[in-house]
């Protein structure tokens, strides 16, 4: 993670494979889930954040208030814990990659349906075959 709001995705050769950006200052901690799919930083804007390996950003968990020290997966991979300077610890039900893939579908379903929105044809099928989440992420 870096002062400028990245985290940084590298291979053991040296070769850099994803930049993550999104976090509003420093990005405090960097954790893979078990299954090595998901990564999730935590950084000085008070948000966690989640990612798949080609960094895509899939989800924004927000609730501390103040900086996100330490992230950490259950060894399942369907809980995030975060630890905040403010203080307190939450837990996040994410469950795995087909819920937080059919999460972020439901939050731009209406986007991709919009005829104003300057979108190609693929864009507008990128979820058309996954159907909406069971349930969302909750604290």
């Amino acid at each position: 993670g870096g002062e400028d709001g990245t985290a940084r995705l590298w291979n053991t050769s040296g070769k850099q494979l994803a930049v993550l950006k999104g976090h509003q200052g420093m990005v405090m901690s960097a954790e893979f889930s078990a299954d090595g799919k998901l990564l999730a930083t935590g950084g000085e804007d008070g948000t966690a954040r989640l990612w798949n390996t080609s960094g895509k950003q899939l989800a924004v968990l927000k609730g501390h208030q103040g900086t996100v020290m330490s992230a950490e997966f259950s060894a399942d991979g369907k809980l995030l814990a975060t630890g905040g300077k403010d203080g307190t610890a939450r837990l996040w039900k994410i469950g795995g990659m087909d819920e937080l893939l059919a999460m972020n579908c439901d939050w731009v379903r209406d986007y991709l349906k919009n005829p104003d929105a300057d979108l190609t044809d693929t864009d507008r099928n990128l979820c058309k075959d996954i159907s909406p989440p069971s349930s969302s992420p909750k604290k």
